[in-house]
């Protein structure tokens, strides 16, 4: 009883995944669930749900040799609850936000290992773009793209939350650089496999057939050029209900995404003689221009040698 106690005690190690949005935390948090070797439940912060399972996984002869923690709000300081989508830190700069948040994981669990996903500008805010339509987003995607929207819209100049220098440095400051990971969303886009042996390897884990899944794919380019109307039109529409505009347009949103809509697009796309939006299509340059050198920090990181031109990298 002794020898697997002391086991449980000093094998168990803690792994916090910083996720910035838009890359694939979805996919790893439902990959952290299915393996048995991790405790991980992506409402609480510690792995486990409550004491009693805590006292569960103390109880088993092999307890997990990872507790999980998993939030992509860890590296923009911000909680995305779609019911209250604005919280304390709202005020402050992202920088001192994310800071915050940092102090206190370092707080909580001192001595845990960090894993980071980043994701290249161009793909990072063309996903952003298509969750932002598929949210109920009114805007085109030059307006989306566009720089100086009012801050209180959490919307508003999306490519901010997006310094990976400064957050991996801040992470390794706090948590010692030998205990960051950092990882490319391309190689999990390009070769899933690839993906999860490099992380399974850095992790110490055994390696398994749990594949990686590929969750929240994109919106289509009719649907991205048509869903914005279709939700103008809604709020004009749900304006006129007064006390009830709230709860019709949250019924409208929900359908965003659905086969019906989905079909509706595709039809009026297909009659109009407008060009699609191309999500893929080049930042305009005072996007460029406001994230370039963001990303040198991993100029030298075999990972990302592929990937160079995603981050704007230059040499």
């Amino acid at each position: 009883m002794g020898l697997i106690r002391s086991r449980a005690i000093t094998s168990t190690r803690h792994l916090i995944h910083v996720g910035f949005p838009k890359c694939g935390s979805t996919s790893l948090q439902a990959w952290f669930s299915e393996r048995a070797d991790l405790a991980f439940d992506p409402q609480v912060a510690g792995g486990y749900a409550g004491t009693r399972a805590l006292i569960r996984a103390a109880a088993t002869e092999q307890p997990p040799l990872w507790c999980v923690t998993s939030d992509e709000g860890f590296a923009v300081g911000r909680a995305r609850d779609r019911a209250d989508p604005e919280d304390q830190l709202t005020d402050a700069p992202i920088a001192i936000r994310v800071e915050r948040v940092c102090d206190l994981l370092a707080a909580l669990f001192r001595g845990a290992t960090i894993l980071i996903v980043t994701r290249g500008f161009q793909g990072v805010m063309a996903s952003l773009y298509s969750e932002y339509a598929r949210g109920g987003g009114t805007r085109s995607i030059a307006e989306f793209h566009s720089i100086g929207a009012p801050r209180s819209d959490r919307w508003s100049n999306p490519i901010d939350y997006f310094d990976y220098n400064s957050v991996i440095k801040l992470y390794e400051s706090r948590f010692g650089a030998e205990n960051v990971i950092v990882l490319p969303y391309e190689l999990m886009r390009d070769s899933p496999d690839s993906f999860i042996a490099t992380l399974v390897a850095r992790l110490g884990l055994r390696a398994s057939s749990i594949p990686l899944p590929r969750l929240n794919s994109s919106l289509s380019a009719a649907e991205l050029a048509w869903y914005p109307r279709f939700s103008l039109l809604s709020h004009k529409a749900t304006a006129l209900l007064g006390p009830r505009n709230d709860a019709a347009f949250a019924a409208y949103q929900a359908r965003l995404g659905s086969p019906k809509l989905r079909r509706a697009a595709g039809l009026l796309a297909s009659l109009s003689r407008s060009e699609l939006p191309d999500p893929n299509a080049t930042l305009p340059s005072e996007v460029l221009d406001r994230v370039r050198g963001r990303a040198d920090v991993l100029a030298e990181r075999a990972d990302y040698a592929p990937y160079r031109a995603e981050y704007l990298i230059e040499g």
